[in-house]
């Protein structure tokens, strides 16, 4: 196909490029030019890195996704759990980056996991996917640099044998499929190659204004909370205000590189004793899920569940990039404290009774 073009006024002010099919080998490419070297084969790459293994993959159910999942490569002590535990609920509710979360390994170690990912059923622009993959890298990164300065004993970066290390690169790549972790115990469908999903031909990426990125403006986060079809409200800070079956919701920009969407839960549940469990299954949670993360507050007299999604702008965002990201982000939300506050109290908080617009899956 014929590279698409912008039709003659296209604005020079806002950011250039159209968003185009994301697939692994252009995927591989990118990660190329930002100077990594991945194993590959085709339903994952893999890049290994002192102290930690990222693994990068698709998701080609609609909506597409792409993903980065990481994973230590020396796991903490059981006795560290505790701590972890408290370090990684705190992370998860400061950081746009990956979602940290741990599971107890058959030795009884910690393993310690990162994981993000981004909507790409509307495309990405070469700008979108480079940035996205650059500033995942770097976070996930920073947050192994911050584990080994808080767990020294564990000695995350300490040099193993080169044979150890490739065994673990090696296992990563012909493994079980990362996605066997996330969303329930069998993928959501078996793996194809081909996203067959992305229907925008060359004409509709070149000529249709809302497949193209723009410089997010209050607008266009207006009309995207608006297409959802529920009233919403605006806060002084222009932060969106809004209800979906019971669950609060507050969707914002943030410093014009992040739209961030939190669902929450205001909990019945005294913080002193029920904080450690909460943090618990949001670490359970957090180990599942796809794309957003959760975390517990527990500053308050009641505990409060925060879940939240972020989609990174710095590179432009198109109109259908933000309506999937916060129609799909708020329903994933939904998902999640259906299942957090089903365990934590026996009762759904989600009212599902009430239609949700074009209803995905569940």
């Amino acid at each position: 196909m014929a590279t698409p073009q912008y039709e003659a006024d296209h604005d020079d002010s806002q950011p250039q490029g159209l968003t185009t099919r994301v697939t692994l080998p252009r995927v591989a490419l990118a990660l190329a030019e930002l100077g990594y070297d991945p194993l590959d084969r085709e339903d994952r790459l893999v890049i290994g890195l002192p102290g930690y293994i990222l693994t990068c993959w698709m998701e080609p159910q609609l909506p597409a996704s792409l993903h980065l999942d990481g994973q230590l490569r020396v796991p903490l002590p059981l006795a560290e759990s505790s701590k972890l535990t408290r370090i990684l609920n705190t992370y998860n509710g400061q950081s746009p980056g990956p979602v940290a979360s741990y599971r107890v390994t058959d030795a009884g170690t910690l393993a310690v996991r990162m994981r993000a990912g981004t909507f790409i059923s509307d495309g990405l622009s070469e700008d979108q996917l480079h940035n996205w993959l650059r500033t995942l890298i770097d976070a996930t990164e920073h947050l192994v640099h911050e584990l080994d300065r808080l767990f020294p004993e564990a000695d995350i970066f300490a040099p193993l044998p080169e044979p150890l290390r490739a065994e673990q690169d090696y296992a990563q790549l012909s493994g079980k499929h990362p996605k066997w972790r996330h969303r329930a115990e069998t993928p959501r469908r078996t793996w194809t190659p081909e996203l067959d999903e992305f229907t925008y031909t060359d004409e509709d990426l070149a000529k249709q204004a809302r497949l193209r990125p723009k410089w997010l403006t209050e607008q266009m986060l207006r009309d995207a909370v608006g297409g959802l079809g529920f009233v919403y409200g605006i806060r002084e800070d222009n932060v969106l205000l809004l209800t979906i079956n019971g669950m609060s919701i507050s969707v914002e920009s943030l410093i014009g590189q992040w739209v961030r969407v939190y669902g929450i839960w205001f909990t019945d549940l005294p913080s002193k004793e029920h904080a450690t469990n909460l943090a618990l299954l949001c670490n359970e949670a957090n180990d599942r899920t796809l794309m957003e993360g959760c975390t517990v507050f527990s500053d308050a007299e009641h505990a409060i569940v925060v879940i939240s999604s972020h989609l990174l702008i710095d590179a432009g965002v198109s109109p259908a990039q933000l309506f999937t990201f916060i129609q799909y982000a708020n329903r994933y939300h939904m998902d999640m404290l259906d299942y957090i506050s089903t365990q934590a109290t026996g009762e759904c908080c989600i009212d599902w009774p009430q239609e949700y617009p074009d209803d995905p899956p569940r």
